[in-house]
C-alpha cells in the first residue's frame, strides 16, 4: 500500500482518488491542508484517500471533502475544509464526546446508519464484535454510526444501553442515509441495452439494494441485473425481454473497470427478481467472456424467453 507524504517541497502526481482534479486543483487542494493542519505533516494512503496526522491517532477520509470542493469555487474551499474536519469524530476531543454519550440513545439515534460490507473487510473487525444480518454470498448489511466525513461500525456490545432490536436498528439506519444523501439516478446507453446509474458522492450508492420500494423503480417487468463494483455506484439493468445475455456481455467488462475505483465492492453479476438476488457465475481473463449458467440461471432465462414468445 503506497502513501503520500506531504510537506510543502514534497509534491506527487494526482492519485486516482481525486482524479476529478487536475495537478494545478490537486496542488491547491494541498495547500489548503497544509493551511488548515498549520503545516503539520501528513500522510495520505493514494488507494483510499486516507489522511493520518504524524500523531498516527488522527485519521480523516479526504474524498468526500475533495469531491465537495470539486463542486464549488476555491475561495469556499477553506470553508469545506473548516466544516468537515473541525467535526471529524476523528479528532480525539470529539470522538471522546461521543463515546461519553454512547448510551443515551436520543443522543446516538441520528448518527445510526446502515451499509454494505464485503466479508473480506468484516471478518478483520471480528465478525463477533459487530452487528449484521446477511445479505447475498460474501456481503453483509451492518449497522454503522455515520460520522461527516468517515464511518464506524457498531459494536454488539452497545446494544445492551438501547434497548431497541436488531430490526429496529436497521431500519433507522437506512431511513437516516435515505433522508441525508440523495442519490443520483442516470439512464446509460451501451450501444443497444439502457441501464440505471445508482451514484452519490458519500459511499453510500449501493444502499439502494437494501431499499425494495425504492429499487421497483428501476427494475424491468421480469426483475434486473444488478452489479455494485463499488461503493459510489450501483449498475440496475431492467429485465423486460430474453435479452439478458446481451445486456450481460455488456455489462460485465464496465463492472470489472468500475471495481478497480477507490473503495472496491463486488466484480459479481447478479439477477434480482420480487426481492430475491443470485449471482451470474462467469470467467473474464484477457477480455474473454464466459458465462457459466446455473440452474437458477437457466430458469429465469426460460421464463424470460417463455413470456417473449408468449406476448
Amino acid at each position: 500500500m503506497k502513501f503520500f507524504n506531504f510537506s510543502k517541497k514534497n509534491r506527487k502526481a494526482v492519485p486516482s482518488w481525486a482524479s476529478f482534479f487536475n495537478e494545478t486543483e490537486y496542488e491547491t487542494f494541498i495547500d489548503e491542508l497544509n493551511k488548515h493542519f498549520k503545516n503539520q505533516k501528513f500522510n495520505i494512503n493514494e488507494e483510499n484517500s486516507e489522511l493520518k496526522l504524524n500523531d498516527e491517532e488522527t485519521v480523516y477520509c479526504l474524498w468526500n471533502i475533495a469531491k465537495k470542493c470539486d463542486q464549488v469555487e476555491m475561495e469556499e474551499w477553506p470553508n469545506i475544509m473548516k466544516e468537515h474536519l473541525d467535526f471529524s469524530i476523528g479528532s480525539e476531543t470529539d470522538y471522546e464526546y461521543f463515546c461519553e454519550n454512547m448510551t443515551d440513545f436520543d443522543f446516538v439515534k441520528e448518527f445510526i446508519g446502515v451499509t454494505l460490507y464485503r466479508i473480506e473487510d468484516l471478518e478483520k473487525l471480528g465478525l463477533e464484535n459487530v452487528i449484521y444480518e446477511p445479505y447475498v454470498e460474501g456481503f453483509y448489511k451492518v449497522l454503522i454510526f455515520d460520522f461527516p466525513i468517515t464511518m464506524q461500525t457498531v459494536l454488539r456490545g452497545q446494544l445492551e444501553a438501547w434497548d431497541k432490536s436488531v430490526d429496529e436498528l436497521m431500519a433507522l439506519g437506512l431511513d437516516n442515509l435515505r433522508s441525508r444523501y440523495e442519490k443520483r439516478a442516470l439512464k446509460k446507453d451501451l450501444g443497444g441495452i439502457t441501464l440505471w446509474s445508482i451514484t452519490d458522492d458519500e459511499g453510500y450508492a449501493n444502499n439502494i439494494l437494501l431499499e425494495p420500494e425504492e429499487l421497483k423503480e428501476y427494475v424491468g417487468s421480469n426483475g434486473a441485473l444488478v452489479a455494485f463494483p463499488n461503493v459510489l455506484e450501483t449498475l440496475i439493468y431492467p429485465i423486460t425481454d430474453a435479452h439478458i445475455l446481451i445486456a450481460a456481455n455488456k455489462m460485465i467488462p464496465i463492472i470489472h473497470d468500475k471495481a478497480k475505483y477507490m473503495n472496491p465492492m463486488s466484480e459479481g453479476l447478479y439477477y434480482y427478481d420480487d426481492g430475491e438476488m443470485f449471482a451470474i457465475p462467469y470467467t473474464y481473463e484477457n477480455h474473454k467472456l464466459q458465462i457459466h449458467p446455473t440452474e437458477e440461471l437457466n430458469g429465469a432465462l426460460n421464463n424470460l424467453t417463455h413470456k417473449h414468445i408468449t406476448k
